[in-house]
Order: C-alpha cells, then structure tokens, then sequence
C-alpha cells in the first residue's frame, strides 16, 4: 500500500485561487502559457491573464482560422471561410478577454476579415466580457465589439479623409456608441481637429450617457456648451480632465476664448477634479458665479495666455472662498519663449507672496504649482513664512522653469525652510542661483535667531531645479551641500515642461536654449553625485550613532561596577598610579569586572 503524504504549506496556498492569480499576475504574458499547462487549475487561472488583456488583435482572431496578408497591402484576412466549429473554440477564449485595445498602425486586420467575423458570428457579444474597448482605427469596424457591459471607451477620431472612407458619419458613429454602451463610466476622446466642428454631436452624445464618472478631452475641448451638457444629469461624473501627449490631440484656444456656461441648481454634484485650459478670469468667474462647483479637491489650470498677478490673486481668492475641500491646484501661465519676450515692467508684472497669501486659507492643501513668466518675487522670509503656514504640504513648485531665467535672488539656503517645517514633503521646485560662495552651514530659527545644524528633509524627496542658475565650478560643491539636507532616495531633475505648440516652439530664442541646455547638464552631474554622496553619509551618521551607543553603553557599565566597587567596600582610587597616563576608564572596568567576579566566586563557596 503506498504511504500518503500530507500536502506541504505551500502546496495548500497554491491551490488558493486568489493567491495563484495575483501571482501569475505579476509574470510576464510569454510566460503564462507555459503556467497553463501544469494542471486544470492553474489553466483556467493562466488563460484568464493571458487573453485579460488583449493589444494583439491578430493573435486574438487568429484563434478563428490562419490569418494570410493580403496581396496589396499588409493587412491580414482570412485563408479561409468562418465556420460554427471555429467559433466554438474561439469563445472559449472570448470570454476571458475583459480589455481589448486595437492600433492598426501596429498590425491591421483587412476590412475583409472584420466582415467575415461580423457575418458569420454565432452571438450578438463577440467578447461577452469585455469592460474597457481601446479603439484606434477607422471607427466602423468598433462597432460590433460594443455592449452593455462596456464601461471604458478610449476612442481616437481619425482624420477627415479616413472617416468618410470608412462609410460612417460621425455623428451616427456618436448614436451608436450611445445606444450600444449606455453603461460607459470612463470616456476618453482623441482628436486632431477643433471641438467647434463637432460640439453639438458631442452635446447630444454626453446627454445620452448619465452615468459617466469620468472624461479625458483634447486640450481646448471644455467649450462653454459641452458644460452645460455635463453639468446636469450626470450625478456622478467626478473628473473632468485633459492631457497633453501628442495622441490626445489639442483643438483651437479660440473655441473657450469665451468660457461662460451657464449653470443651474445641482450643476456638477459629484466633481472632485477638474482640469481646464482657460483664462484665469474665466475660471475664477466659473467658479464664483452661481451653482459654481463647490467640491473640488484637485483642479489644475492652463491659462492659453500669459497672465497678471492681478489675475492669479483673482483665481486664487475664488478657489480660498469656494473650495474649502482643496488639496491639490495648479495653475500654469502661458509663457513667451521667442527673443521679444516680455520684461517685468514693474512690480505689478511679477508675483510675490501677497499674490498667493489667500491660499493660506486653504487648510487642506498639500500640493501647489505655479509657472509664470517671470521669477517669483520671494525672499527667505517669505518662504520661511510659507514652510511654517503650510507644514503639511507635499508638493510645492514654485515657478521653478520660468523663460525669463536670467538672474534668481535665491540660494540654496532657500530649501532649508521647507526641510525644518514640511515633514511630509516629497517634491520641491524653486528657481535659485546655487553657488559655491552662498553655502549655509547653520540654520537659523525663526524669531529666536539661533543658531542649529542644517535640517534635513525627512521623506526621499525629488528636487526639481528647473532653470535654476549653476556655474561649472559650483558642481562639486552644491552636491555636497545636497547630500547633507536630501536623504537617501532623494532624486533631483532639471528642464522645462513647457506645452508649446509647433508654431511656438520653432520661435524659441536660440541663446536662451543655449543657456537652458547648459545650465541642465550641470545639474545632471549634480544629479549624478547625489545618491553616492547621501549614501557615504548615511553610513558615516549609522557609524557615528553606533560609537555613540557603544560609548553610553560602556559609561554605564563603568558606573554600575562602581556602584557594585563601593558596596564592597573597595577603594578603586588607591589602585590608580598617579603618573601613570595609561590608566583609562577601560582598564578600571576591566580591573572591576574581575574583582567582581571573584567575590561572586567566594561568596558561592
């Protein structure tokens, strides 16, 4: 009779479900297959992660019947006609598939093989389970992927020429996306052209989908009409955003030069965050006009054209006195890059502290950003009012890449602030000059005037410099400097991130390119040095920290065997030579441990 053995602990997690998917999860995809095969269990558990995700749609379809590029082009179709046997064994698969994401530029199916599959089919739902559809492509063929149970929609409008050709109209397209996905949560639009040419199809399709959470829009897309639309019947669309990557696609500033929707009781119930590329005045306006959203707790704003202090005063008292909720804000100022760049005219031209004072009323914010053109006008005592008033911040980017980067009146003893008073920051941007000669060494508190060691920032923090000012001779030295404040993880970057459009960016002033350019490779050499630099120091601080306990440990011992010494009745001081230099705490400590020891010996006897 064979013996049975119990199951090991790890055989029995193993067969846990849970477990096995997380596990199999993080694999990479080529290694699922070989997953599959080990038992029935494992199978079902590796075919769901390998066909989860499905950005290969040949590989998908391929299931069906062998796929065969055509002679004319690259595209694929099938060598052979569908039969039900073929969609017998493609649906044991189609059902595993829960996000399907289509780029014909990457491997196009022919027009052929999506009218094959649509005409020989043996259920409406092709992929039953699918929740997120990815789309880009000419939009006809998205079609019969849609149903109920799709939540995400990631579509990419192609351009005019392709769109006729592809026999559908755009706004049936909309019609069908609304009737067919009447669940959709997530909506992200990707389009090269103006939101003006199509906004009253994109009015009537957001109005036929209340139960949107969530929308992505090309830049300049936020139209005063399609406001109107969202801001009622939609309980709970919570983010309104938009993005700046190139396959986004970015409309005409001139369709929101007006941005004034007009809005009733219950507009907006459920947003929290909202992004928007608008004038600064409009938005403040947006916000304090009636049924204004009232429950932001992010919003990030990108004004289309270069604004006064006057109006970020403006923006920013509107957010103080109607988003008591806010946590995070950026607001971001177009800048001018060309050699006829406007100067600071006077101090009416440049933001100081009194521009962004009414932030302080915000009491739950912990992220800040401003760009401008123009340096902030801050000294040490502002920031240090700044670090002090808002201890709880976690990001803070002050105007650290402005285009106007000749000079900058701060150091780097600007950072020691926010490293004494910010525990929780993980991300500062400053513009300062950091030179050799300006080095703090000490620190001074605020209102006492003394004097204390450089604090340090207390979470691994990411220094971003942006154009700040370097010489070469400085490098050395402003690492060193870096290594004793940043611990180790700290991260430092350098650079613009201004969104410049074509006709901007090949404009730009070439000498101050130049400078930006070198003033980035010296920072990255800085870069470079900081996680070497605040490692020695770790180890030099653990090392320090180690002889200090060794020598409290040995005081205390020395003080305890003297303790004992003295109950004994022994006179330590007549064994110590008076001349002799030798005699030290630890020969006595050793001279006491064995006496010590040889009265514990007798006193047993």
């Amino acid at each position: 009779m064979a013996r049975a053995y119990a199951p090991s602990t790890s055989s029995r997690v193993l067969q846990i479900p849970e477990i096995l998917d997380i596990m199999i999860g993080f694999l990479e995809q080529n290694e699922h297959p070989a997953c599959a095969l080990v038992c029935r269990q494992w199978s079902e558990i590796a075919l769901d992660a390998l066909w989860r995700l499905v950005d290969d749609l040949p590989r998908l379809f391929g299931i069906l019947a062998p796929l065969t590029k055509q002679n004319a082009s690259n595209a694929l179709e099938f060598s052979r006609s569908l039969q039900a046997d073929d969609w017998t064994r493609f649906n044991r698969y189609a059902r595993r598939v829960r996000h399907l994401a289509y780029d014909e530029s990457a491997g196009a199916l022919a027009q052929s093989a999506f009218t094959e599959i649509a005409t020989t089919r043996t259920s409406l739902e092709i992929l039953p389970s699918l929740n997120a559809l990815e789309w880009n492509a000419p939009l006809r063929a998205s079609v019969m992927f849609m149903h109920r149970n799709v939540k995400r929609f990631i579509i990419t409008v192609p351009p005019p020429l392709p769109l006729q050709a592809s026999g559908i109209a755009l706004p049936s397209f909309l019609q069908d996306v609304a009737a067919r996905m009447p669940n959709m949560t997530h909506f992200d639009l990707r389009w090269l052209e103006s939101a003006s040419s199509h906004e009253n199809e994109l009015v009537t399709f957001f109005r036929a989908l209340p139960k949107l959470r969530k929308i992505t829009f090309p830049r300049y897309y936020f139209t005063s009409n399609i406001a109107q639309a969202l801001s009622q019947g939609h309980e709970n669309l919570a983010i309104i955003e938009f993005q700046y990557m190139d396959a986004q696609g970015c409309g005409e500033a001139q369709d929101i030069y007006q941005f004034a929707p007009t809005l009733t009781a219950g507009a907006f119930p459920a947003l929290y965050d909202f992004s928007l590329a608008c004038s600064l005045a409009d938005m403040a306006n947006f916000l304090t006009r009636p049924f204004g959203p009232s429950h932001l707790t992010m919003s990030y704003i990108h004004s289309y054209r270069l604004e006064s202090p006057a109006e970020i005063n403006k923006l920013v008292c509107a957010f103080r006195d109607t988003c008591p909720l806010l946590k995070e804000l950026s607001i971001l100022s177009a800048v001018d890059v060309t050699p006829a760049r406007p100067q600071p005219g006077s101090n009416a031209d440049v933001v100081t502290l009194e521009t962004l004072r009414p932030l302080f009323g915000c009491a739950n914010l912990i992220s800040f950003e401003i760009l401008h053109q123009h340096p902030l006008r801050l000294s040490f005592t502002d920031l240090d009012e700044l670090a002090r008033k808002w201890p709880s911040l976690e990001r803070l980017i002050l105007n650290s890449e402005p285009p106007d980067a000749g000079s900058a009146a701060l150091t780097l003893r600007a950072l020691l602030p926010f490293a004494a008073h910010c525990p929780r920051l993980r991300s500062l941007g400053l513009f300062i000059h950091a030179s050799r000669l300006d080095i703090p060494t000490a620190y001074i508190e605020h209102g006492t005037d003394a004097l204390t060691a450089l604090p340090a920032f207390k979470e691994p923090i990411l220094l971003s410099m942006g154009v700040s000012v370097i010489h070469e001779e400085d490098v050395e030295q402003v690492a060193l400097f870096l290594s004793q404040v940043c611990p180790v993880g700290a991260d430092l970057e350098a650079g613009v991130t201004w969104e410049l459009m074509e006709d901007e960016a090949g404009h730009m002033d070439p000498e101050m390119a130049a400078t930006i350019d070198a003033r980035c490779e010296k920072w990255h050499r800085v870069r470079e040095f900081l996680p070497l630099l605040t490692q020695l120091r770790k180890q030099e601080s653990d090392r320090a920290r180690m002889l200090e306990s060794s020598l409290r440990e040995l005081s205390t011992q020395h003080e305890r065997l003297m303790a004992q010494a003295k109950a004994a009745n022994l006179d330590v001081a007549k064994f110590k030579p008076a001349e002799d230099p030798s005699w030290s705490l630890s020969s006595v400590t050793h001279y006491l441990r064995g006496f010590v020891s040889r009265k514990h010996r007798r006193s047993s006897r």
